[in-house]
């Protein structure tokens, strides 16, 4: 058995006791997903481990340290999870997804980034676990939609349009689902419509989230939308804008209620994360890495520091 040098055993071992601290905590860690988190073959990492590897046993063993130091990061200092809050834009949201679905209808969500539109997403899903979820993105066509969905709802994504169509309509007609599309701002006309024929053929209720821009394909101005623009007249909705009273609300759910207005105050010399659910969520993040560290709860000292950290 090949010896490894003193440092790349060091690793090795700090490997071992990760995998055996995250099957502890009941979040195995498999040979594969460390493979291919650092890039290399499920063999090459099964012959690390046991000590038989005679490839570029250093590149690999640097590979796997900078790997451990950002797991281990993770477990010693992780950063806190933020938790969910009916924000503005957050309540808004949950209305229209709960319409959508109670009436099986097509609607459209609109807000700017950063307002919190995918993490509101999650938590409609928490609630209702029977909502589907689809993300988009630019290059996805028509038959990648149903693909996409037969994905989601665990069935075969083989064959053509119209095997996928079939099986979509077995699965959903008359079942009172709502499908979900995030990023609907990236598809093309074809996506859309092909989204607008699941719903006329299933009765599934469906919800297209994006920036402002989505707006345009929802216009009965172009004859080529008409169709869609139809079916989500009168539900297009532009959320709130995230607000002061909305950061309050997330201050509120991670700190002492004694420090959250000093904790606005500090905010509002920093108007791109004052207006930024999402940049507020990263800031607060960052703050309770800073608080785990000191193993204590959060307070204006942490804030200030992530502050200093995002500047």
């Amino acid at each position: 058995m090949p010896l490894l040098s003193p440092q790349n055993e060091i690793v090795l071992e700090r490997v071992l006791n990760l995998i055996d601290r995250r099957a502890a905590k009941g979040k195995p860690l498999s040979q594969q997903q460390i493979a291919d988190s650092i890039g290399v073959s499920a063999a090459v990492m099964s012959h690390f481990l046991k000590r038989t590897y005679d490839g570029d046993v250093d590149k690999v063993a640097h590979l796997l340290k900078a790997y451990v130091e950002r797991e281990e990061a993770k477990d010693d200092g992780g950063l806190l999870k933020v938790p969910f809050v009916e924000t503005a834009p957050a309540v808004k949201m949950l209305q229209v997804i709960k319409y959508c679905h109670k009436y099986g209808r097509m609607g459209a969500v609109l807000s700017g980034s950063g307002t919190g539109k995918t993490t509101t997403i999650r938590q409609s899903v928490k609630e209702d676990p029977s909502l589907i979820v689809l993300t988009a993105w630019a290059q996805i066509g028509a038959v990648g939609v149903q693909q996409e969905l037969c994905d989601a709802l665990k069935m075969s994504d083989g064959g053509n349009s119209r095997a996928l169509m079939k099986r979509l309509k077995h699965k959903l007609h008359d079942k009172g689902r709502c499908v979900i599309v995030d990023d609907a701002h990236t598809l093309a006309f074809g996506s859309l419509d092909a989204l607008r024929y699941i719903h006329d053929q299933t009765g599934v209720g469906i919800v297209l989230v994006g920036i402002p821009s989505l707006a345009r394909h929802l216009s009965s101005k172009s004859e080529e939308y008409e169709q869609i623009a139809s079916r989500v007249s009168g539900r297009v909705h532009e959320l709130p804008e995230f607000s002061l009273s909305d950061a309050k609300l997330m201050f509120e759910a991670v700190m002492p209620k004694q420090d959250v207005e000093r904790a606005l105050a500090m905010l509002r010399s920093d108007p791109q994360t004052m207006s930024s659910g999402r940049r507020l969520g990263n800031l607060l993040e960052d703050a309770g890495k800073f608080a785990k560290k000191r193993d204590g709860s959060m307070n204006l000292d942490d804030i200030q520091k992530a502050m200093r950290l995002a500047a």
